[in-house]
């Protein structure tokens, strides 16, 4: 839980760096993302999406006193919180996955740019342009794995199972189904980027129907359905452009 002191939130990485290590060293294992947000995962994977994101769950979220006055380039992040972070990533691209997409799910990151690029907490248009490429970056390599249905790491495709759905029905919270050796486990999001873990039978149980539910009703767009995926991308990536122009008009 994160919201009663500014140490919380770097105890809340460590907690989640310490349940998708677990998750990713089982040797049958396998993550569902139903993803009302971009999954936090990929952030991790790029230096400066990882910044924006601390900076502003620090900030706007989380409300910590001494980044009143912080703009982001003056927001300094510790290195060993951010070696975390990329272990998580890391960890994530180890584990087999099935990803349920929508139209949506990018715009949350995108309207927290565009919220800070109005509120003046950017110094300069510069780093709010590269921000966007960074999300231009993170759509590239999210689209190599559904080209071919495999994870990448380092920039190379690593054998690990990857499918992509995407869904034009509202998904509604962040649900993450984990699939264990002998059981399942459910996190559910709350209050921003909490989670509850819940491991208990009937519920998992239920949450896996939901889920499975949304599957049947969303298009596998992973390794087939070329150019339904190819549509799928091509609309994530004018929402990025939407938000340069409007970066770029604004004198």
């Amino acid at each position: 839980l994160m919201y009663t002191d500014e140490t919380n939130h770097s105890a809340y990485l460590y907690e989640l760096h310490k349940q998708i290590t677990q998750i990713s060293n089982g040797s049958h294992s396998m993550i569902h993302y139903a993803a009302e947000d971009i999954p936090v995962f990929y952030h991790f994977g790029f230096p400066e999406l990882l910044r924006f994101k601390l900076f502003y769950w620090r900030k706007s979220i989380l409300n910590h006193q001494s980044l009143l006055q912080t703009r982001f380039e003056t927001f300094q992040v510790d290195e060993d919180l951010v070696t975390v972070c990329n272990q998580i990533h890391q960890a994530y691209q180890r584990t087999p996955s099935a990803e349920i997409w929508t139209e949506e799910t990018i715009m949350s990151t995108i309207h927290q740019i565009k919220f800070y690029w109005n509120a003046g907490f950017f110094q300069n248009k510069e780093s709010a342009l590269d921000l966007c490429d960074c999300l231009n970056r993170l759509l590239d390599d999210v689209k190599a794995q559904a080209d071919v249905g495999m994870k990448r790491s380092a920039h190379s495709f690593n054998g690990v199972n990857y499918a992509m759905y995407q869904s034009d029905l509202m998904i509604g919270n962040n649900g993450v189904i984990v699939e264990l050796q002998d059981h399942l486990a459910v996190f559910l999001g709350y209050l921003s980027f909490n989670f509850v873990r819940s491991e208990n039978k009937v519920f998992a149980a239920q949450n896996k129907m939901w889920l499975d539910h949304l599957k049947a009703k969303s298009t596998l767009i992973s390794g087939v359905s070329e150019k339904h995926r190819n549509q799928f991308f091509k609309s994530l990536v004018r929402h990025v452009d939407t938000l340069r122009r409007f970066i770029n008009a604004d004198e």
